[in-house]
């Protein structure tokens, strides 16, 4: 016995344990453990070849990386702790063979008043999984035994060969960056085979950025769902710009990275991208459900909307008392069309139910709820049961009556005319609602509609802002689930509406992303009253948010009417918080970024614009390159004079930002350059370009006199410190207006006419409109202000080789939330390509042709 222990000895003086019922028990002090080792039985002190295996694993491994060995030892015993013995058994081996990162350095202090610091470890280990770990995301705490399933999960699949060894710890790390849902996916798709060894590190990446697992395996675009195309199209796109869950700087780096996996729906030729966008864009189109609606009904509405707003703020009755006495009611119910179509689905399989539900913009959650927005379609290739189903939605939406109880008929008109311009309003009425609110969805809206023009804050807007909070109100809660707390209807409902007000001729760029910004962040109050009594993050959040015009005095507004018509109880318990120190501090912070504000105006270019000003329709191309596009010249369109906002891509391939980055919430964050015809720096000798429509001024966050070169990875927080940070425009027309009046523009004042300016179609409305004149002190002050905005434009327009001043230069203006109205071309369209014609010709777009 006493050969053994000394053979073992110099072992023991490494490893410092001692046999207990569980294996080795390991202590720091070699001595103490032989003294207890001399008093043991030989049978005990026979060490195991499995033990033995552990003791010289642990050993080697704590040499090699250099980590203390009581600190390995110790968090060993986590392993042990938590996971079975097969597990244990390969954790060992794989060890032994460098495979795998079992624990990490310890954390140190030292204890050194000047030099003092902890040093934390960084890396995900096996052994640091088994310990409480937050995900970065949500907060969340993941449990030791929950990382322990995980991890013996991964060490079987690494023993049946399905992944390899040394990607276990990433797998790990990505469960605490990645949403949890998205981990649990990757996870089964692991399971089911779906994700192996050849794409494993694209699947990490895509859960990581909170994207479908269905891009590595799906076998065609029918596969996936709505918003699964609307990010498998950013991929794709070769210079999307970049808004959503991933990393800015890396960005377009790990797009095309996941591009270059042998995947069927994620091909490397760029042409088959190309196509393969085209496609999504196609199926993205087909899938938004909202109603056709003639823009002759919209133009009806809009001009009249001051008259319907008056008709609610002048009746009688209230909606309180409409509401008390009986309600709006339809002479064909939303109960009788929901038991119709159910009637008519009831012999086909489930699935293929829920298909046909999907197909009219419902989904039917239970016999008693069936959410979405019905949709009247084309009858053209529909089945016999579909098309019944289309009879009886055309006959709920169209051929419906409102019933109002005796005397609420003044109410009658305005009521039609709200379901003759947003059809989708007609399945509100009837809708119920949790227990919260005492009125029908459809009453909730109404009176909320209502609330808004008692308002004392409401004479202070403008008509453009009044249309925006009045169409917000009306479609602010259009997409939400009946009997349920919707925690997340706020975004369906502005989804909802930007397909809604697409569809709105006669609103412009900047009111349609103020409606769609104003309904996704309609509950903005709650992080107000929820949070604590004071934080800047949360002021600088809503800030941002409510930057653009009278909005966030309009957020007010409608918060107040919104509690309102909840119940009397819910406003007194968080009215409150709409006028309080946080609130003060939103405002002051909204007028510190209007105070910087970019009045960039430009020609308003649609198909609409170009055919009034004598475009006509040309063939271009032949067989299956064959286009037909609107053409007109740039003088025609009265460029010469007019600027336009443009951005020139540098292949064909990039111009699917105008399918992947553009318009209200798909990432765009864009350089453009201001420029017109036969004044500019020939559009950078590019050939093509797009043509932006009349932007929202306040999404240009950046002016920039030259190429400030700020390259491709622009996104939301690039915006936000532009927005404060690049101040050229406004400092200079301040400074102009101090010379030629005396008189200082204050932020605040400046921030006034901001919010009167991005309404107008052109500068020269600046010096007519009575607001400004007020502010400024008469209308010889707002024509010098107006002069002057239109001096500090001419700074920011592209100069070329056969302009005035003999330089080549071009400006960069950083805007977000573009819209395309047309493409422009240097050269003949017979010499573009045919990818830029048919993208054309299926959105509608002018060739718009300059010199």
């Amino acid at each position: 016995m006493a050969l053994k222990v000394s053979l073992l000895f110099n072992q023991f003086k490494k490893v410092a344990g001692h046999i207990d019922s569980k294996g080795i028990k390991y202590v720091q002090n070699p001595m103490q453990t032989m003294s207890k080792a001399s008093t043991l039985s030989g049978d005990v002190l026979q060490v195991s070849k499995k033990n033995f295996d552990k003791i010289q694993v642990l050993t080697k491994y704590s040499e090699d990386m250099k980590y203390p060995l009581d600190k390995v030892v110790e968090d060993f015993s986590l392993a042990e702790k938590y996971l079975d013995k097969e597990s244990i058994e390969q954790i060992l081996k794989l060890t032994s063979e460098g495979k795998i990162k079992l624990t990490d350095k310890p954390t140190i202090k030292l204890r050194k008043k000047a030099f003092s610091f902890l040093e934390n470890p960084k890396d995900t280990t096996l052994i640091s999984r088994l310990k409480p770990i937050e995900n970065n995301l949500t907060g969340e705490i993941i449990n030791p035994e929950d990382s322990a399933k995980c991890i013996k999960f991964l060490l079987k699949k690494e023993a049946e060969g399905k992944i390899p060894a040394e990607k276990i710890c990433e797998i790990l790390k990505t469960q605490e960056m990645a949403p949890l849902e998205n981990f649990d996916d990757l996870l089964r798709m692991i399971e089911l085979g779906k994700v192996n060894k050849n794409n494993l590190n694209q699947a990490m990446n895509l859960t990581e950025n909170g994207l479908s697992l269905k891009f590595l395996y799906a076998n065609s675009l029918d596969e996936l769902t709505k918003d699964e195309l609307k990010e498998l199209t950013e991929i794709v796109a070769s210079k999307a710009s970049n808004r959503g869950k991933t990393k800015l700087a890396r960005e377009q780096g790990w797009r095309d990275y996941i591009c270059e996996v042998d995947a069927p729906l994620l091909p490397k030729d760029l042409s088959a991208r190309s196509r393969l966008t085209a496609e999504i864009s196609k199926k993205l189109t087909a899938l938004t459900k909202v109603n056709k609606v003639a823009n002759s009904v919209s133009s009806k509405f809009i001009n009249e909307f001051d008259d319907i707003a008056n008709a609610f703020a002048k009746a009688k009755y209230s909606i309180e008392d409409l509401s008390k006495a009986g309600g709006v009611q339809l002479s064909y119910t939303r109960d009788a069309l929901k038991d119709n179509i159910s009637k008519l689905m009831k012999d086909l399989p489930l699935e293929e139910q829920q298909k046909i539900y999907e197909k009219f913009g419902l989904n039917k959650v239970s016999n008693m709820v069936i959410n979405g927005l019905p949709v009247h379609l084309d009858s053209k290739g529909l089945s016999p049961i579909e098309s019944q189903i289309n009879d009886e939605i055309g006959k709920f939406l169209f051929n419906n009556k409102i019933v109002l109880p005796k005397g609420f008929e003044e109410y009658q008109k305005p009521i039609e005319e709200i379901c003759e311009t947003f059809p989708e309003f007609m399945y509100t009425i009837g809708s119920r609602q949790h227990g919260t609110h005492n009125k029908n969805l459809s009453e909730h809206i109404l009176m909320a509609f209502e609330e808004n023009m008692k308002n004392p804050l409401y004479s202070t807007l403008n008509s453009s802002d009044r249309k925006v909070l009045g169409i917000s109100t009306i479609l602010h809660d259009i997409n939400k689930t009946e009997l349920t707390v919707d925690p997340n209807h706020p975004l369906i409902s502005s989804q909802t509406a930007n397909a809604i007000v697409q569809r709105m001729q006669d609103l412009t760029v900047a009111e349609k992303n103020r409606i769609i910004n104003f309904i996704e962040n309609h509950h903005w109050l709650m992080s107000v009253a929820q949070g604590p009594i004071y934080k800047q993050d949360i002021v600088n959040d809503q800030a941002f948010k409510f930057r653009s015009g009278n909005d966030f005095a309009m957020a007010k507004i409608f918060a107040e009417s919104d509690l309102k018509a909840v119940n009397r109880d819910f406003f007194s318990m968080y009215g409150r918080k709409i006028n309080s120190p946080m609130t003060e501090a939103i405002e002051k912070e909204i007028v510190n970024i209007q105070s910087k504000g970019r009045m960039i105006f430009t020609a308003d270019v649609t198909a609409d614009y170009a055919k009034k000003c004598g475009a006509k329709t040309f063939e271009f191309g032949s067989g299956a390159e064959k286009t037909n596009n609107l053409v007109i010249s740039a003088k025609e369109l009265g460029l010469d004079s007019q600027n336009v906002l443009y951005h020139a891509p540098g292949a064909d391939d990039a111009f699917l930002l105008a399918l992947s980055g553009m318009g209200y919430g798909n990432g765009g964050v864009l350089s453009a350059t201001l420029g017109r015809n036969n004044h500019s720096a020939t559009f950078q000798r590019r050939g093509e370009f797009l043509i932006f429509r009349r932007p929202d001024m306040n999404k240009i966050s950046g002016t920039f006199k030259e190429n400030a070169d700020l390259g491709t990875n622009k996104g939301y927080n690039l915006e936000k410190e532009l927005l404060l940070g690049n101040i050229s425009f406004s400092k200079n027309v301040k400074e102009k207006y101090l010379a030629q009046t005396n008189l200082e523009l204050s932020d605040v004042v400046y921030a006034k006419i901001f919010r009167e300016v991005p309404a107008m179609e052109n500068i020269s409305q600046i010096s007519t409109n009575k607001k400004i004149q007020e502010i400024l002190g008469g209308e010889k002050n707002a024509k010098i202000f107006e002069n002057i905005i239109k001096d500090t434009n001419e700074m920011y327009v592209a100069t070329s080789k056969n302009a005035p001043s003999g330089e080549f230069k071009f400006s960069e203006i950083v805007a977000s939330d573009l819209q395309v109205g047309a493409i422009g071309t240097n050269r003949s369209p017979e010499e573009m390509s045919y990818a830029v014609r048919k993208l054309c010709q299926d959105n509608n777009w002018a060739i718009v042709t300059f010199d």
